[in-house]
């Protein structure tokens, strides 16, 4: 009887030291799952700082591309709010130049009919005298008796005549001169016409005198720019 109960008692210590090394093959596996976890988990946390990185790197990028895309877009404005700005100035000057050429013209064909009087006056004299009356003069238009003005102080300017070129300003006083000749809003030929009334009789072999007197008492009473102060020039 004691033998089997030492027998019963080896049984029983046998299955226990099974069971005892079950259980620590058992722990040995989790130990070992354990460790798998946690280098999973180092690096799915490193997975989650680079993510983050990347996430907050494009979130920089973004932030200078909208910056980038406020300036231009500001930038783009400010020049389609200077363009149009200065598209209204040329239409402003284009439209006081207009209304500056249509009231030249106005003016110039007021002058021609006075002209035409005038020459009717000479002539009916001239036939009261028994003269012969002065050259009839073409009747032209405004813009050709312009270009005949032009054509007049062309032929009479200094630069076609013998006469020595006069000792060139310095580069300051041309530039000043250049800016007064420029800001001056009357027209160039304007100033030619002025420069032919005060020269004398016009260097033209068809010209009449008549027709010449009337062309200066037209340039005198006309609304030129005689009482601007001409720019000083340089000795």
């Amino acid at each position: 009887e004691q033998l089997a109960e030492s027998e019963a008692k080896v049984t029983m210590l046998q299955s226990a030291a099974e069971r005892a090394a079950d259980v620590e093959a058992r722990a040995r596996e989790l130990q070992t799952a354990k460790q798998v976890l946690t280098e999973q988990l180092a690096e799915s946390e490193a997975k989650v700082i680079m993510l983050q990185t990347a996430a907050e790197t494009k979130e920089q990028r973004v932030a200078r591309l909208e910056s980038l895309l406020t300036g231009t877009e500001e930038a783009a404005l400010q020049r389609s709010a200077d363009a149009e700005a200065r598209t209204r100035e040329l239409q402003d000057m284009v439209e006081e130049k207009d209304r500056f050429v249509t009231q030249l013209l106005t003016a110039v064909q007021g002058r021609e009919q006075e002209i035409a009087k005038l020459q009717e006056a000479l002539g009916e004299q001239a036939h009261a005298a028994g003269q012969p009356g002065p050259p009839a003069v073409p009747p032209e238009g405004a813009e050709a008796l312009l270009q005949r003005v032009v054509d007049e102080w062309l032929r009479s300017s200094p630069s076609a005549s013998s006469k020595p070129r006069p000792r060139r300003c310095s580069s300051r006083r041309r530039a000043r001169r250049g800016r007064r000749r420029r800001s001056s809003s009357w027209p160039t030929w304007w100033r030619w016409s002025r420069r032919l009334c005060d020269s004398g009789p016009a260097r033209s072999r068809t010209t009449s005198p008549a027709e010449t007197s009337l062309r200066r008492e037209w340039l005198r009473s006309s609304p030129s720019a005689s009482s601007k102060p001409r720019p000083r020039r340089c000795s």
